[in-house]
């Protein structure tokens, strides 16, 4: 069964019909979005006009079978830090959300898909699981 890890920027482009993700999604039994990816998005439909439409869409979007939902665990640490680490000694400091993000996605060895160009920070680390996508599709 192969299931991708997606973050924030990931739904955002699955809700604006991105056909590149909706070809690349096609490919996966299964897509998780980590409790820091569902923070983000409901701060961000709370801070906008359209929050109970936003709201409503993404339940719609949790409800399929296909989807659910992933948790960090005391697990979860260790690839926290090996991935901050790693980040910092390149000079690159991510968000703790994106790092959190990343760890749960190594920590289960699924692909992360992003449009997050900061997640090429563990490209040799994530290798082919990592799935970074263009924007201007």
């Amino acid at each position: 069964m192969k299931s991708a890890i997606l973050d924030t920027s990931a739904y955002s482009h699955i809700e604006r019909g991105n056909p590149e993700l909706l070809a690349l999604l096609k490919s996966y039994n299964r897509l998780l979005l980590p409790l820091n990816t569902l923070a983000e998005l409901k701060s961000g439909f709370r801070l906008g006009s359209k929050e109970r439409q936003n709201l409503y869409t993404l339940r719609q979007f949790l409800a399929r079978p296909e989807v659910g939902s992933v948790q960090a665990d005391e697990g979860t640490l260790d690839y926290y830090v090996m991935l901050d680490v790693t980040a910092r000694k390149k000079h690159r400091i991510l968000s703790h959300n994106d790092l959190w993000i990343a760890a749960c996605a190594e920590q289960s060895a699924y692909d992360l898909v992003t449009f997050d160009k900061d997640f090429a920070v563990f490209g040799t680390i994530f290798g082919k699981r990592l799935k970074i996508l263009n924007t201007s599709s």
